[in-house]
């Protein structure tokens, strides 16, 4: 974006959780609340130091464990918070009752095909390009269909962990389609920048694609919210986010069609 890389959002929360399963042996994730991003990543040379931290977890009420994680980077003068949240975790085994589907009002099929979609609008590389078809969409929201993760190896050179957490390039397609629906209805593209919940029904989405489903609605002129599941063909939902909001600009038109990296 704007000739430099940037760190996903998607990626910096699943990088968090991870780290809170790693510092928490014997328990395993099952969401997260209060996802916020507070200075984006830039990745100005080939290279970011990112530093990770998760707390040991902390009994709640309701049996589930809190794990407090943030990313960090060194600043010039001080170090920088760049994202925080709240790490849910589990013990092994618990049952994940899913939730009812929700229907979305996407009764106007969308003008622009998929890759013109991501040629016009759309400012992410071929490896992020995880929307396959578009369903529909209504001034209430949009629903697409969008590819999974492929395997850990794939993404990372030496990565300590082996096995997806969340399902960063699905939550990153769902943070894509809300761009195109910001440009659609609020006449300008959008960032994410806060997640009040996350929650994940399944361990795994074992690669399979899955349909995002976003009920949506503008926050004033220069911000949107939204509601967003994510189903299988069956009509099960797996992982859903509650309170997703994201900053609307007229700017970023220009930032995202500069997605040649050091242009």
């Amino acid at each position: 974006m704007n000739g430099k890389a940037v760190l996903p959002m998607a990626v910096a929360s699943e990088l968090m959780c991870q780290a809170a399963v790693s510092n928490n042996p014997g328990l395993e994730f099952v969401g997260y609340n209060e996802m916020k991003l507070l200075k984006g990543v830039v990745l100005n040379n080939e290279s970011e130091l990112l530093k990770v931290f998760a707390s040991q977890a902390e009994l709640q009420p309701d049996g589930t464990y809190i794990s407090h994680a943030e990313i960090r980077t060194d600043g010039v003068k001080w170090e920088h918070t760049n994202a925080k949240a709240d790490i849910i975790l589990a013990p092994k085994g618990l049952t994940r009752k899913s939730p009812d589907a929700v229907v979305v009002d996407s009764n106007k099929t969308y003008s622009r095909s998929v890759e013109e979609a991501y040629k016009e609008c759309l400012f992410h590389g071929e490896f992020l390009q995880a929307i396959t078809e578009f369903m529909g969409w209504s001034e209430k929201g949009m629903v697409a269909i969008s590819d999974t993760s492929k395997p850990v190896e794939e993404w990372f050179l030496n990565s300590r962990f082996t096995n997806w957490q969340s399902d960063p390039l699905m939550i990153d397609a769902a943070y894509q389609l809300m761009i195109l629906w910001t440009t659609e209805v609020l006449g300008a593209p959008s960032l994410p920048n806060y997640a009040n919940s996350y929650r994940q029904y399944v361990k795994s989405l074992d690669c399979q694609p899955v349909i995002i489903s976003a009920k949506a609605a503008p926050k004033g002129s220069s911000a949107a919210t939204a509601d967003i599941q994510f189903r299988n063909q069956d009509g099960k939902v797996l992982a859903e986010i509650k309170g997703y909001e994201c900053a609307v600009s007229a700017k970023l038109t220009e930032a995202f069609k500069n997605r040649t990296i050091g242009a």
